[in-house]
């Protein structure tokens, strides 16, 4: 990291002598320059390079040649010319795009390539024309390991270093001497099989990676790290003297596995003198829109962010300047080293954040910078499929990036690191001014849900009066925390096990963040370390930093600074306390034991009656334990090839109770007929677990996955999972008498879930809510003392906040002559008629755009009277699940005389299939941002209800069917880029109760929910984990 300045006179004489050495001759790629021999036709271009690694798996390949394919070879080049898998030597589906006449061609793979593997042109007999066939068989590349999922699809083997560039370069470049080893500009860019877990990385004395010179001193560098890379760069150009790299004690996130110690040795290659050129992003001149790239032929420098939530068409269009840093080109005749500093911007043009690409989110990114995070590292080389002076030159360049968004929501949701990028391209001299158009491959994080693509079609200029060429700009706005989670405002939503996330409106320089006093966390006024990771403008403090009943402070001084160096603008302290989490009575045995709040895939209860034979339509993984015989059998999901299986918990598990006994995963093995193990490895945070196989799953293949639990007296960690005060998983919540329900601290029977593998069309884009915020903090399923309920409205009605049904009583019958509910007859009391959602939490996806769908949204003004229809909706599935309330009290008096007060305990509220598929729900646009709306039938439980006049007597809340319950409200981005969704009913819900003697009927009432008196908020998970 180093701008060095230099003498126009130095400048002048570096850049004519590279020009000179690598790109004489070459009055653009269009072979104008006259030469006596024949030379053959040939590739003179691709991407990837031959023999480039780490190449993402959505990468298109993209080719040029020195002259046009002729039209009978473009008619027929799906049979001459194929993209094959070096491991199994199958062909890969691509379309094919032909570019700039035929002077181009691009591959583009229908789906993403395989990680970690590598891939080959091959040209049939027919061949290409003129084009020199084993030009194109040169190309041959390995893609990049994953950044999450399966170990495997990261890499095999044990935790190795794979590479740490220049040390070790690409065979392209390898054999160049030039290029073979470190020179004094050069930043250290390391990839590894697996993920590196941030909390084994640190640089410094005594940190996990250190650079030392000859004299054994610290080499001042930042590091930056983002899943399988990790990039050092010196904040000073290097001497020409020994250095050593060292790496000890860097551990794999995945396994926990420690890397075998790494020293490197070796002395840089003097550089100076360097010229400095600015090159404009873009075209100099009069300004054409239409401009398209000679490689890609698309527009040049737009950015597309393509994913499935955002579909094709969002995009950001970058511009500004930037300098490169020649190396003395007499001294590197084969191989020019260049650079291109870090601190250097690029600015983009908003990015359209639309569902699906269809209805607006809501999101308005305003503008996104990309900041150079480390000095970017290149070299300008001789072509290397051809010698012809005629071909241009390849320039390759190497960076990491930070991209931020103006807007406070959009940067909380986009604001990341973009670590090992490697740029492609040709370099040639038009009109006396040098130009590069190069190709890219870039995959952000989007929204914290899934990864996008986007291929950069990037054209730069050098300013023809260098002289006068504008300087590079910098990004001069302060350094300011910009929003944080869980935030003021969102306390009550956030849990433990959630991280702290801190998102400024620049990137960070890393060093800064770690210096002791920059960012400190107290809870109850006493000091605490948790682990902290950084990406890009963004904090995210993990651990156990989240704790209901404390105190907790963030303080951040101004020893945070931006990679240009500046300070945090003010030094702040942020105050979290999590809503009070009670123990009845001051007792933990008092509490009920963990729920099991949402499962993906499958449905959340313990099962009974699964059905797995004939065809797969018709497999069922059986009905709730506890219910009737007569309930629905749940059908056998699909899981889509590339998510974790994922559990949600109604409070706090003790992580050591998870394992390889209590949360089990199996494969069916169909030629043996038997279920084997599946190894994988569990992520688990306080009220979420996190399942990822060693292996891919195999589409196509059933599994099944048991949680473990305990009716009696649990062995925790052995046969189940607990809470941390010893309660194991309550996976049975229903039942047929009340002396049948569920204690409170009872477990119940082992939760499995069959599902079957599925590929891409079956893909969605996954997300999870919590019912947040809750009453019932503790989710005992009853307000306890210190729960805020409902409370008066001061009109003769009373308000909630969120996550309740609010009930009346609409009719009664037989002998019951009075009731009233929530207090005794002839009391008032409208804030004790609410029953509080205590457990819950959807996993729903969206998958479609319906555009002939018509959606009535009667609550789109609040009013359940209004018709609002709107023609074209996003599809989201959404899967079944489970409620559970607090209950509610109702006195009753029979015949006039005698008084029956009725607790009703917990309610159990269960979503049904629709015709066994998920739930429909649907996603249209308002001005505001998207409306969700949504009809499902559910099953009403009261498994704890006993209604009695001297002896017990029956009741009917048992799998009491409810159809066509609508439900609708608004989906909103929060501050910290989370989404939360609330939703009403328009129409009344009835709840009829019949009281029986010995299946005689005795009385009756109905309970009636009514218009907007129900509100389900639910919390999207945080948009970064730990």
């Amino acid at each position: 990291m180093n701008n060095n300045p230099i003498t126009i006179h130095q400048f002048l004489i570096s850049l004519a002598v590279a020009i000179a050495a690598l790109l004489t001759g070459c009055g653009g790629d269009q072979g104008d320059v006259s030469n006596p021999w024949s030379t053959p036709e040939t590739l003179i271009f691709s991407y990837p390079y031959p023999g480039q690694t780490e190449v993402p798996a959505t990468a298109p390949v993209i080719l040029r040649f020195s002259s046009a394919l002729e039209q009978e070879v473009i008619d027929d080049i799906d049979s001459r010319l194929q993209l094959v898998s070096d491991t199994d030597g199958n062909t890969v589906m691509v379309d094919y795009q032909v570019v700039d006449n035929g002077r181009g061609l691009a591959l583009y793979p229908q789906s993403r390539l395989a990680p970690a593997e590598a891939y080959h042109l091959v040209v049939n007999d027919d061949g290409l024309g003129a084009i020199d066939d084993n030009s194109v068989a040169r190309v041959r590349f390995r893609t990049a390991g994953s950044q999450a999922g399966a170990s495997q699809t990261m890499g095999s083997g044990s935790f190795t270093l794979l590479s740490a560039t220049p040390l070790d370069q690409p065979s392209l470049l390898e054999p160049i001497d030039d290029a073979s080893h470190p020179n004094d500009m050069s930043t250290f860019r390391m990839s590894f099989n697996q993920t590196v877990d941030p909390t084994s990385t640190a640089y410094g004395e005594t940190g996990s990676v250190q650079l030392r010179d000859n004299l054994g001193k610290l080499v001042p560098a930042s590091l930056f790290l983002q899943g399988r890379y990790l990039t050092l760069d010196p904040d000073q150009d290097l001497k020409p003297v020994e250095h050593t790299l060292t790496i000890a004690g860097l551990r794999a996130q995945t396994t926990g596995e420690q890397l075998p110690e790494y020293n490197r040795t070796f002395v840089p290659e003097a550089t100076l003198p360097r010229a400095t050129s600015v090159l404009k992003v873009g075209s100099l001149g009069a300004e054409q829109p239409g401009l398209v790239s000679t490689l890609t032929g698309n527009p040049i420098n737009q950015v597309p962010v393509q994913s499935f939530v955002l579909g094709d068409e969002s995009f950001t269009g970058l511009s500004g300047d930037l300098a490169a840093d020649l190396a003395f080109a007499p001294n590197f005749p084969n191989a020019v080293p260049l650079r291109v500093p870090a601190g250097s911007v690029l600015r983009g043009t908003p990015v359209d954040v639309n569902i699906l690409g269809e209805i607006p989110s809501g999101l308005e990114t305003g503008e996104v910078t990309i900041t150079i995070l480390s000095d970017a590292n290149g070299y300008l080389i001789p072509n290397p499929f051809s010698d012809s002076p005629s071909v241009p030159r390849y320039a390759l360049l190497n960076m990491d990036a930070a991209m931020t968004a103006a807007g406070q929501e959009p940067n909380a949701a986009l604001s990341q690191n973009l670590l090992n990028v490697q740029v492609a391209g040709l370099a040639v001299v038009k009109d006396g001014v040098l130009v590069l158009d190069a190709v890219s491959v870039v995959e952000p994080e989007v929204l914290g849900l899934e990864k996008a693509s986007g291929l950069l079609s990037f054209r730069m200029e050098a300013y023809q009066n260098q002289r006068q060429a504008p300087a590079p700009s910098q990004d001069t706005r302060p350094l300011q925390l910009q929003s944080w989670a869980p935030g003021e405002t969102f306390q009550p939503n956030a849990r433990p096990g959630d991280p702290v996330i801190l998102n400024f409106n620049k990137p960070l320089d890393p060093a800064s963040v770690f210096l002791d006093g920059a960012v400190q966390v107290s809870v109850d006024d006493v000091v605490k370390t948790y682990p902290i990771r950084h990406d890009g403008a963004t904090i995210i403090i993990g651990g156990d930093i989240l704790q209901h009943g404390k105190d907790i402070q963030v303080t951040l001084t101004s020893l945070l600074r931006d990679t240009q160096g500046n300070p945090l603008n003010q030094d702040q302290t942020l105050d979290i306390r999590l809503p009070e989490f009670t123990l009845p009575n001051d007792n933990a045995n008092e509490l009920r034991a963990p729920l099991v709040s949402a499962v993906f895939p499958g449905y959340p209860c313990a099962l009974t009656g699964a059905v797995l034979t004939g065809q797969r339509e018709n497999w069922r993984n059986g009905r709730c334990v506890g219910g009737k015989n007569t309930d629905p059998l749940y059908p056998v999901p699909n899981l889509f090839k590339d998510f974790s299986l994922r559990v949600i918990f109604s409070r706090s598990i003790d992580s050591n109770t998870v394992n390889n006994n209590t949360f089990v995963v199996e494969h069916f093995d169909t030629v043996n007929n038997v279920w084997q193990p599946v190894n994988g490895r569990h992520k688990v945070l306080s009220q979420r677990i996190e399942f990822l196989p060693n292996s891919p799953w195999r589409v196509g293949d059933l599994y099944r996955y048991t949680l473990h639990s305990e009716e009696g007296a649990p062995n925790c960690g052995v046969n189940a999972i607990c809470s941390n005060d010893g309660a194991p998983l309550q996976t049975r919540q229903i039942s047929q008498s009340s002396s049948t329900a569920p204690g409170l601290r009872q477990g119940g029977p082992d939760l499995t879930n069959h599902f079957v593998v599925t590929g891409e069309e079956d893909r969605i884009t996954r997300v999870s809510l919590r019912s947040l915020p809750v009453a019932d903090v503790n989710a005992n399923l009853s307000l306890d003392d210190n729960e805020q309920g409902a409370v008066p409205d001061g009109n003769g009605g009373a308000i909630a906040d969120a996550n309740y049904l609010q009930l009346r009583l609409k009719n009664k019958s037989g002998v019951i002559t009075h009731a009233n509910i929530g207090c005794g007859i002839g009391d008032d009391c409208p804030e004790k008629k609410f029953a509080f959602v205590g457990s819950g939490a959807l996993q729903a996806g969206v998958s479609q755009y319906e555009p002939n769908v018509t959606i009535n949204r009667r609550l789109i003004d609040s009013d359940p009277m209004t018709s609002n229809e709107v023609t074209g909706a996003v599809i989201a599935k959404v899967f079944p699940t489970v409620l559970s309330t607090t209950s509610v009290f109702l006195e009753a008096r029979a015949l006039g005389l005698i008084t029956i007060p009725l607790d009703t305990g917990p309610l159990v509220l269960r979503l049904g299939y629709e015709n066994n598929q998920p739930i429909t729900g649907y996603i249209t646009e308002t001005p505001d941002g998207p409306w969700f709306s949504t009809t499902f039938d559910l099953m009403v439980d009261a498994p704890e209800l006993e209604p009695r006049l001297i002896i017990e007597l029956g009741h009917d809340i048992r799998s009491k069917v409810i159809t066509g319950v609508t439900v609708e409200g608004p989906l909103r981005f929060v501050d910290d880029g989370r989404l939360i969704l609330k939703v009403r009913n328009p129409d009344p819900l009835i709840i009829p109760a019949n009281i029986d003697l010995l299946g005689i009927g005795l009385a009756g009432v109905e309970l009636e929910v009514p218009p907007l008196g129900v509100d389900l908020t639910f919390t999207f998970l945080p948009v970064k984990d730990f």
